[in-house]
């Protein structure tokens, strides 16, 4: 029984050894193969992993992007709104000091002084003998001039407010801007994270391509050897 093996091994000798080499070769491209495979699968998974957070990321700045510039286009409505007003508020207040001011200029001398005491009160103006205690061009003038320091601060209120509204705007749009910003850079890594899982995906593509080619090339040798030996 064992001279029948030797001499079965003997006569088919180099086909074994060729089968034999060739499972070997197979063998270890295989592995090192499989390792690579098992390398490419594992990035493949951490790019599907990554694009989805850049994803889930890029959705949130998205959503918080359009909050803002709802709130920014509110505000602008608003603003627009509020400083039409005090325009309109501003060119009514000159109106109503050049109207006074006519008012000033033929009022009695009661009156004068009454006027007088409520824009200073502390000036204690009064008439004598149905005369103020000043010239009563002087006294004129004197209140002509003082109607503008209510209007002034009038004005400088309303300019107060328009700057306030200018400033929440500013506020506003830089933060509106900065989420832009971040959005533009978000979709910027989720392109190159795609492109990085498209070319994992075609690693494993090839890394399955490749398998089939080894196996062919190992029926290929096999079939080689076997034709060597029948030859």
């Amino acid at each position: 029984m064992i001279d029948t093996y030797i001499k079965f091994f003997k006569a088919h000798e180099k086909i074994l050894i060729g089968v034999l080499a060739s499972f070997l070769i197979y063998g270890c491209v295989a592995n090192i193969n499989d390792r690579i495979a098992s390398r490419d699968n594992l990035n493949f998974k951490a790019s599907v992993i990554k694009t989805q957070q850049d994803a889930t990321v890029n959705a949130a700045v998205a959503q918080q992007y359009a909050a803002d510039a709802a709130k920014m286009q509110e505000m602008q409505a608003a603003s627009d709104a509020k400083q039409t007003a005090l325009n309109n508020q501003i060119v009514a207040m000159a109106t109503a000091l050049i109207q006074q001011q006519k008012k000033d200029a033929v009022m009695t001398p009661t009156e004068l002084t009454d006027r007088w005491n409520i824009l200073v009160p502390t000036a204690d103006a009064s008439v004598t003998n149905g005369q103020v205690t000043l010239p009563e061009a002087g006294a004129v003038a004197t209140v002509q001039q003082l109607e503008v320091v209510p209007e002034q601060a009038k004005k400088i209120d309303a300019l107060n407010q328009k700057y306030d509204l200018e400033s929440g705007l500013l506020v506003q749009s830089q933060k509106t801007n900065a989420d832009l910003i971040t959005q533009v850079t978000g979709l910027k890594t989720t392109l190159i994270d795609s492109a990085k899982k498209c070319e994992d995906d075609k690693k494993i593509i090839k890394d399955v391509a490749h398998k089939r080619e080894r196996w062919f090339a190992i029926f290929g040798t096999i079939l080689g050897f076997a034709a060597r030996g029948a030859l």
